[in-house]
């Protein structure tokens, strides 16, 4: 069957959003704490006036940058459609004009820097939340404006889910396909649940539409989440034992649906054994990466975790932003996943290895770390969980030969269906293992 747009088309589309979205703020804290002193200490308004002047410069400099990329991101993919689907139509310029919305939104976050307890935690939290929001609406904004040149054409539009999760109302507006006539009515510039990452896609009604996404089973998805909003559930517990509320238990249903959902959706996309192939790529130390540890960081000092710390050093220098998850699956029967790269869930596996010779299958470690990590992201109801398994293999504490580790890392993947894995090997350095088809 032939898409108007592949799923790895559309995955790097997302991926590339996200990687905006994930270090649009990033530097931006340091550039308004620069002036944020002196703005609390001044007494005279109008030297506070003059220093809100140069926080919104900075706000805007940064969102207008931030959107900018966003919306090269969005003009590609309607270009490649367009040439693919010989619609004739171009991307068209956009115009960033943020000054007004920056200067409001420094006047009101600095409401939290004088009152009884000031709060610069809050102060930062409002301004990220208006970077965030307009970086997410811009490549869904950049699309519209350009089929609207185009109205000839008689483009119709879907709301493609492409997020961390996904609500009743995405999947019912995703359940229709290419119906809306207009982006709007597709759910444009509207974030209806927490992490939307929902995408507004152009096409045709009647084409096949884009690889991955199903209308029918977006559909029956919404249907079931309808059926558990009005269902009676016994309240499940969380990690510490406290039982959830109604709502937290349904929502929990919930994920595990979606959960299920992707997961066979990751299946149906994968290569089919006999048609896969393993690449593989160096990665380049670039620097400039950090580690949010939302699991305390002094529990890594402890048993066989002091392994993953080497891990995370390691994609500190090779530049990844990342977070450390805490262990707070609720339930009997869920798994947690231990990091956050770029919104995607990975893995890590650090085994230990100091060589057996007695072993007829010297290298089966690397198989029992690869089945355990592909069976933990099977039961995480991690709204980000995707359904795709990516690992983090540490292979620096095994006494057999990198190139033999990634040589089994590739038969592996190959076998079990592994989609990613960085390998770190002896020296420190990463390479990247993808599932590709022959």
């Amino acid at each position: 069957m032939s898409f108007i747009l592949s799923f790895s088309r559309l995955r790097s589309y997302a991926e590339a959003l996200d990687g905006v979205y994930e270090t649009c703020f990033d530097g931006l804290e340091g550039e308004l704490s620069y002036f944020l002193d002196a703005y609390v200490s001044a007494v005279d308004e109008s030297e506070r006036a003059v220093l809100r002047d140069l926080m919104t410069a900075a706000l805007e400099t940064r969102a207008e940058a931030c959107i900018v990329r966003c919306q090269a991101e969005a003009d590609d993919l309607f270009d490649a459609l367009s040439d693919e689907q010989d619609w004739g139509a171009v991307s068209v310029a956009h115009d960033v004009d943020l000054g007004e919305k920056c200067e409001n939104t420094i006047r009101g976050a600095s409401a939290y820097l004088f009152s009884d307890e000031p709060d610069a935690t809050k102060f930062f939290g409002r301004i990220r939340e208006f970077l965030r929001r307009e970086v997410v609406k811009a490549p869904n904004d950049a699309m519209a404006q350009n089929v609207n040149r185009y109205k000839e054409l008689g483009l119709r539009w879907a709301r493609v889910p492409c997020g961390y999760e996904t609500c009743a109302f995405c999947a019912m507006l995703a359940g229709r396909g290419f119906v809306y006539h207009s982006a709007k009515f597709a759910g444009d510039g509207h974030e209806y649940h927490a992490h939307c990452r929902c995408k507004v896609i152009p096409g045709k009604k009647g084409t096949n539409g884009v690889e991955g996404y199903d209308p029918r089973a977006w559909q029956r998805l919404a249907e079931r989440f309808k059926e558990i909003d009005k269902a009676e559930v016994a309240p499940s517990h969380k990690a510490d034992g406290t039982a959830m509320t109604l709502g937290e238990t349904r929502e929990m249903l919930k994920r595990e649906e979606m959960t299920a959902y992707l997961r066979q959706r990751a299946d149906e996309l994968r290569p089919r054994p006999g048609k896969r192939v393993v690449r593989s790529q160096a990665l380049k130390a670039s620097g400039g990466g950090e580690a949010r540890y939302l699991k305390p960081e002094q529990s890594f000092a402890v048993n066989d975790e002091t392994k993953d710390i080497v891990v995370h050093e390691a994609l500190e220098r090779y530049g990844f932003a990342f977070d450390i998850l805490p262990e707070d699956a609720p339930g009997e029967g869920h798994s947690n996943i231990d990091l956050v790269i770029g919104g995607r869930l990975w893995e890590v596996k650090s085994p230990y290895q100091p060589g057996d010779e007695r072993k007829k299958d010297k290298l089966g470690f690397v198989y029992d770390n690869l089945r355990r990590a592909r069976s933990q992201v099977s039961k995480s109801i991690d709204g980000r969980n995707d359904g795709f398994v990516r690992v983090v293999f540490n292979g620096a504490f095994c006494a057999y030969s990198d190139d033999s580790i990634g040589e089994r890392i590739a038969k592996e993947m190959c076998d079990l269906g592994i989609d990613q894995v960085m390998q770190l090997r002896k020296d420190g350095s990463l390479v990247l293992h993808y599932l590709d088809e022959k």
